[in-house]
C-alpha cells in the first residue's frame, strides 16, 4: 500500500481541472479500489482550505473550464464534508473540533480557510460564555470582519 499526504494545493486538483489534476486523480482513484492500492492522508486544515480554493474558483470566470458548474456549487460542500468525516479512503489528521464549522463558514461567507478556522473558533468560544458576557472579535482583515459581523460577533478593527 502506498501512502500519499496531499496538501491543499494537491487535493484541490481532485475536483478542479488544472496542471497535475490527472496525476492526483489517479492517486485518489487508487485509494477507492478494492482492495485499495493507495492511502490518502490530509491535514484537517485541508477541509476549510479546499473549500476556500474551490469557492474562489467557482466565483471566477473560468469555473466551467475547470470542471466546476452549477451542480458542483450545490453538491461540493456536502461531498467535502462527507469525505472529511473520515473514510477508509481518506485519513484526516486529528485536529481542532471547529474545522467542519470553518468549512461551512467558507461556503457561507467566502472567507479564506485559515480565516474561517479563526472565526469558527471565536464563535465556539463565544457560545461557551455566559449569556451576558462581553466578547469582541478583533481583526484587521475587512472580509473576515464582515463575516464575523454577519455571524453576530461584535467586531473591532484595530486599524480603524
Amino acid at each position: 500500500m502506498r501512502h500519499y499526504f496531499l496538501d491543499t494545493s494537491a487535493f484541490v486538483k481532485a475536483y478542479a481541472w488544472e496542471d497535475g489534476s490527472r496525476r492526483v486523480r489517479d492517486i485518489v482513484r487508487g485509494s477507492i479500489t478494492v482492495p485499495a492500492d493507495n492511502m490518502i492522508v490530509v491535514s484537517v486544515l485541508a477541509h476549510p482550505e479546499t473549500a476556500s480554493a474551490l469557492h474562489a474558483i467557482m466565483a471566477g470566470p473560468w469555473a466551467a473550464q475547470r470542471g466546476l458548474g452549477a451542480y458542483e456549487r450545490r453538491t461540493l460542500p456536502d461531498v467535502l464534508t462527507l469525505q472529511f468525516s473520515g473514510t477508509e479512503a481518506l485519513v484526516v489528521t486529528p485536529a481542532d473540533p471547529q474545522v467542519s464549522a470553518a468549512a461551512t463558514l467558507v461556503w457561507k461567507h467566502g472567507v479564506r480557510g485559515a480565516d474561517a478556522l479563526h472565526l469558527a473558533s471565536a464563535l465556539d468560544f463565544r457560545d461557551g460564555l455566559p449569556e451576558q458576557s462581553e466578547f469582541y472579535f478583533v481583526s484587521s482583515d475587512s472580509s473576515l470582519n464582515r463575516a464575523a459581523a454577519a455571524e453576530g460577533l461584535d467586531v473591532i478593527d484595530p486599524t480603524a
